[in-house]
C-alpha cells in the first residue's frame, strides 16, 4: 500500500479518524512529578478500528496489575485529552493497509503481556502499522536491552 498522508498538527474528533489510523494522545502526570523530574507526561497510542472505537494497550491499570489490549470508545481512550494521528509520511518501510491494521489490532485483544520497556501502547500501534514494534519514547539501547529480557513479540 502507499503510504498514506497522515497529519497530527490539528487534535481530531472521532469524525476524522480514519479506520487504521494509528492515534495517540498526550498525557500527563501529576505536577509534582512534572516539578520534581522536568517531565511533562508520554503519549498514549491506540489504533482507531471504525465506528466510534480505538484498540490500544492499556498498560499498567490502577492496581499496578498488567493491563491488556481492549477496545473501548473513542472518548474513553481520549480520557479528556486532544486525540492526534501518528505521522508516517518519513517511514520508509510497508505500511500495511486500514483492512490488515484493524485486524492486527484485533487479533491481540486479550494480550495481558505489557512491559513498559518493549512491550507497550507504542509499540503495539507501530507493529499493527508497520509490523514493527518500536517505540520512540523509549531509547533504543534500553529496548534492545530489554528484549534480552521480555518475550517481547505480538503473535501474527
Amino acid at each position: 500500500m502507499s503510504k498514506r498522508s497522515r497529519y497530527r498538527a490539528r487534535p481530531l474528533s472521532q469524525d476524522d479518524c480514519r479506520k487504521g489510523d494509528h492515534i495517540y494522545v498526550h498525557r500527563l502526570h501529576s505536577k509534582v512529578i512534572q516539578l520534581v523530574l522536568r517531565w511533562r507526561g508520554y503519549t498514549h497510542h491506540g489504533i482507531y478500528i471504525g465506528n466510534g472505537e480505538v484498540v490500544h494497550f492499556s498498560g499498567l491499570s490502577s492496581d499496578y496489575s498488567k493491563g491488556s489490549i481492549r477496545r473501548v470508545k473513542f472518548e474513553q481512550f481520549a480520557g479528556g485529552f486532544p486525540v492526534y494521528r501518528w505521522d508516517y509520511n518519513f517511514y520508509r518501510g510497508e505500511i500495511h493497509s486500514p483492512d490488515e491494521i484493524v485486524a492486527r489490532a484485533q487479533s491481540q485483544i486479550g494480550m495481558r503481556d505489557y512491559n513498559v520497556v518493549v512491550k507497550n501502547c507504542e509499540n503495539f500501534a507501530n507493529w499493527c502499522v508497520t509490523g514493527r514494534s518500536i517505540s520512540r519514547q523509549v531509547p533504543i539501547p534500553v529496548q534492545r536491552l530489554g528484549r534480552h529480557f521480555h518475550s517481547w513479540r505480538f503473535k501474527s
